[in-house]
């Protein structure tokens, strides 16, 4: 079982920091990334009480992030869940979505097959191409192989 962030009580601790006292005794501070990122440890953690009780006081807001309008979908859900709350989110958070989609896949267009088969256009293209190579027409074929590139990156 996860263990719950002791500052926000939302999501599941990554950083558990422990303190052995002189007199032997033993406290634990369970935080997740989110929490832990506001605090100044800077070498040495301070007593774990001070670092529970302050937590919140520390902590900076962030500005607000975009939100679907439909759905209430935020960004910060979309790089936590790697999925998106609706169709809408598509448009509503493309802007901050498209790096993401393009550093991951390589495209921001479906290269791949469709539920009615591959896609004509670029199944030509790539025929074509193959054609020019094997024929050693290598300046039609640079054509071509751009034009599969363009294709791809065209949303």
């Amino acid at each position: 079982m996860a263990v719950i962030c002791q500052a926000c009580q939302q999501r599941p601790a990554l950083l558990h920091l422990t303190e052995s006292g002189a007199d032997g005794t033993v406290r634990e501070a369970h935080l997740c990334p989110q929490c832990a990122s506001g605090l100044d440890l800077g070498g040495a953690p301070p007593p774990l009480a001070g670092l529970i009780t302050g937590l919140r006081s520390r902590r900076t807001v962030e500005p607000e992030e975009p939100a679907c309008p439909e759905c209430g979908f935020t960004m910060a859900q979309y790089r936590e869940l790697n999925l998106l709350g609706c169709p809408a989110c598509w448009i509503h958070l493309w802007p901050r979505i498209e790096p993401l989609v393009r550093r991951f896949h390589g495209a921001v267009r479906h290269t791949g097959r469709t539920a009615g088969g591959a896609d004509p256009v670029r199944a030509a293209l790539e025929r074509d191409l193959a054609a020019a190579v094997a024929d050693e027409r290598f300046e039609e074929a640079a054509r071509l192989r751009d034009a599969l590139r363009r294709q791809a990156e065209t949303p």
